[in-house]
């Protein structure tokens, strides 16, 4: 589970193969492609919402809500779905913005 250590660490870090960075809720089937990579890569991933891909500027989330609901939506998609369980999609405030993350579980081969 993530802390705002890790989120903080995550965002500097810059995006990897198991970390995305999003300034808005994009598609689903957008979200979809990205968390179906990091579930295939064995390791999982980390979607965060209100970042800026090139500075890594925290520019938050207008609407976390639709954002969350867009996560859910994608993970659906997904066949077989990404299992989410109720502490993957969380909201954040850092730096007086809100940000989403979606922790993506790997596949274990059981999906």
């Amino acid at each position: 589970m993530l802390t705002e250590d890790t989120l903080r660490a995550l965002i500097a870090g810059g995006e990897t193969p198991t970390v995305e960075f999003k300034s808005s809720a994009a598609r689903p089937i957008d979200i979809a492609e990205r968390m179906c990579g990091m579930a295939n890569n064995r390791t999982g991933g980390v979607i965060i919402f209100g970042i800026e891909d090139a500075t890594k500027a925290i520019v938050g989330i207008k609407n976390p809500s639709l954002t969350n609901d867009v996560v859910l939506r994608a993970a659906r998609m997904i066949k077989p779905a990404v299992p989410l369980s109720e502490t993957s999609v969380r909201m954040w405030s850092l730096d007086g913005q809100t940000l989403v993350t979606a922790e993506v579980p790997s596949n274990t081969g059981r999906l």
